[in-house]
């Protein structure tokens, strides 16, 4: 048996799991959804796919295709990313996505901070900043069903940030 919440979480063989009672409430559901997510927390698969390449992609002039292998990585796991995200906290997500953006961001502002002393707690602030705009550009891109391509998004952003870390880092110059 398989069914849609009306946040349309996929709940399947629930039923059954539960002995078709009619008791299976919105409790014994939060319940298995919690044990799946707390199993899906391990997606070490996804994040081997995805992290693996970023080790190249973290430069100035290779951070582009990095956030594109997130993209791409997101839209090969759409169904479960898209179940994750209408039936769980979407600070769920955020959870996956962040250590993802902050390794390719950090990446980045190191080598664009050479030859700049910069403390870095304040390179960890600049990463903070634009690891938000990363992972809501990501959010709302998931929000919107996926559909618009990433290539585009990712082309848009590079537009906006050229050059803006390095001034930033420079503004933190000690």
């Amino acid at each position: 048996m398989k069914f849609e919440t009306e946040h349309g979480c996929v709940v399947s063989e629930m039923a059954t799991a539960y002995g078709n009672s009619k008791q299976i409430g919105r409790y014994a559901i939060a319940a298995t959804m919690n044990e799946v997510l707390t199993r899906a927390e391990r997606v070490d698969q996804m994040e081997i796919r995805v992290c693996a390449p970023l080790e190249e992609k973290k430069t100035h002039d290779t951070w582009q295709e990095g956030f594109l292998n997130i993209f791409e990585a997101v839209l090969a796991n759409k169904p479960f990313v898209m179940n994750v995200y209408r039936c769980v906290d979407r600070a769920q997500v955020e959870k996956y996505l962040k250590p993802l953006t902050d390794n390719l961001l950090m990446g980045v502002i190191d080598e664009q901070a050479e030859g700049i002393t910069v403390r870095e707690e304040d390179k960890e602030f600049i990463a903070r900043v634009y690891s938000y705009v990363f992972i809501g550009i990501m959010l709302d891109w998931i929000k919107d069903d996926m559909k618009a391509d990433p290539k585009l998004i990712v082309d848009k952003l590079a537009i906006l940030m050229k050059d803006s870390l390095a001034d930033a880092l420079r503004r933190f110059r000690i």
